[in-house]
């Protein structure tokens, strides 16, 4: 199965795992329908948590799509999409670019550059330090979509692609539908 337009920018038609409000809210503006969840209970070190929990959800919710917060949960989660059906179960990697045979479920990933040659600049020319701040996000590269896998039709990336740009300029959600997201979870 392919991801259809209906499934665009957080790919959920179902429910859609998260640890972010912001990611729900977006996802929502997209597809109203779209329901969400977290739970931090096992923290970051306990893949079989993120498996067990994973498949608790597909089991309740019909989960169908995950955006983990990069951990080993976040592994584990990802073999309870491969052993539900990597395809029709979708998950959204990071920090790396995680598109790949080795992760059949992975459909795109959020990237983060840490913004490590940023920092090598400061501290060669004597400026790093005294609280100064680098920051890595989606306007300067530091944060980005990774590569799609090639079950993300073409017309899905484009919109994808015009999803991000009014990320970029703010006008996608506002801090009023993050508010919302936030007093349902």
């Amino acid at each position: 199965m392919n991801i259809t337009r209906r499934d665009a920018v957080k790919l959920g038609a179902g429910v859609f795992g998260t640890a972010s409000a912001l990611g729900l809210a977006a996802a929502q503006k997209v597809n109203q329908q779209v329901k969400g969840s977290y739970n931090f209970e096992a923290g970051f070190t306990d893949a079989s948590f993120g498996t067990k929990i994973c498949e608790q959800w597909i089991a309740a919710t019909s989960l169908d799509v995950m955006w983990g917060d990069a951990s080993a949960v976040d592994n584990g989660a990802r073999k309870a999409f491969e052993n539900a059906g990597a395809d029709t179960h979708f998950d959204i990697a990071q920090p790396i670019d995680a598109v790949g045979d080795a992760q059949p479920s992975v459909v795109t990933s959020t990237v983060t550059d840490w913004m490590f040659g940023e920092a090598m600049d400061q501290v060669e020319a004597g400026e790093f330090g005294d609280g100064k701040v680098i920051e890595a996000n989606i306007d300067n590269g530091g944060a980005y979509l990774g590569s799609f896998s090639s079950k993300v039709p073409e017309d899905v990336q484009k919109k994808i692609v015009e999803y991000t740009e009014q990320v970029k300029a703010g006008t996608l959600i506002s801090d009023a539908d993050v508010d919302a997201i936030k007093a349902t979870l």
